[in-house]
C-alpha cells in the first residue's frame, strides 16, 4: 500500500493527489516501489491475482477478495501495541495466545518515548511513522513490528533499508540511537524472537534506501 506525505505529516489519497500537493512517498512505499512483494508466502493463486492487480481499487480487491490479507495482520498487531502503550491493555488480536504473551513481555521493561510518530527527512525527501522509540537498559532503541511465519536470523535488505532510513529521519530531529530491534511476531503461535540492528547494519540499510530513492525519483518522478 503506496502513502504520501507533506512534511507536516498529512497523508494525501493518491499518487495524483501527492504529485498535485508536492507531497513525498513513506519511507516503505519508496521501498516496496523499488523492490516490490512478489507475494510468494501466498498459497492462494486467486488472492495473488487480485492483489497485484493495479486497476482496481482497495474495496473492490477486499469485495472480490471476501476475506482480509495477510499483509493486514500486521495492522492489527500495531493497532494492539498502539493500544497497550495508551491504555496498558494487552489484546490477542491475532488469536496466537503465546506470541502474545511473549509480545508484551518483550515490551513491558521499555520506556516508550515515541509511538508511532511521524517525521520527515528534507535530505531524504521523505517521511515515516515508526512504531517505537524507546528506552531500553538506559539505552535508545529504535523498534520495529514484523508479524512472520518463521523467524529470520539476520535481517533482509528491505528491513535494513527501511530501520536505516529511519534512524536517519531521527537523526535530523535530534534523536539519536543506539540501535534498532525487530520483534518477529509468530503467526503460527511459537512466540516472538528480537533480531537485533547495530549502528554498522543501519548505515548499510540508509546507503541501500539512499539508492532505492534515486530509483524512484526516476521512474516515478517524486
Amino acid at each position: 500500500m503506496s502513502r504520501f506525505y507533506l512534511s507536516d505529516s498529512t497523508e494525501v489519497p493518491d499518487l495524483r493527489s501527492a504529485r498535485k500537493k508536492m507531497a513525498v512517498p513513506s519511507v516503505t512505499t519508496v521501498i516496496n516501489g523499488i523492490a516490490p512483494h512478489g507475494y510468494k508466502y501466498l498459497d492462494d493463486r486467486r488472492l495473488r491475482e487480485v492483489l497485484k492487480d493495479e486497476t482496481m481499487d482497495y474495496d473492490t480487491k477486499m469485495e472480490l477478495l471476501g476475506n482480509t490479507p495477510v499483509f493486514e495482520l500486521g495492522l492489527l498487531l500495531h493497532q494492539a501495541a498502539e493500544t497497550y502503550w495508551k491504555t496498558g491493555v494487552q489484546s490477542d488480536p491475532l488469536s496466537c495466545p503465546v506470541s502474545t504473551r511473549e509480545f508484551f513481555a518483550i515490551l513491558k521493561p521499555i520506556e516508550p518515548l515515541l509511538v508511532e510518530g511521524f517525521y520527515f527527512s528534507n535530505e531524504l525527501n521523505t517521511g515515516g511513522r515508526m512504531d517505537l522509540v524507546g528506552k531500553f537498559k538506559k539505552k535508545i532503541y529504535l523498534y520495529d513490528y514484523k508479524t512472520c511465519s518463521s523467524f529470520k536470523g539476520k535481517p533482509t535488505n528491505t528491513w535494513l533499508a527501511q530501520l536505516g532510513a529511519y534512524c536517519k529521519l531521527l537523526l535530523e530531529n535530534s534523536v539519536q540511537v543506539s540501535g534498532a530491534k525487530v520483534i518477529q511476531f509468530s503467526k503460527k503461535n511459537e512466540g516472538c524472537k528480537v533480531l537485533d540492528l547495530s549502528m554498522a547494519d543501519l548505515s548499510k540499510g540508509l546507503d541501500l534506501f539512499q539508492k532505492s530513492r534515486t530509483l524512484y525519483q526516476a521512474w516515478i518522478g517524486i
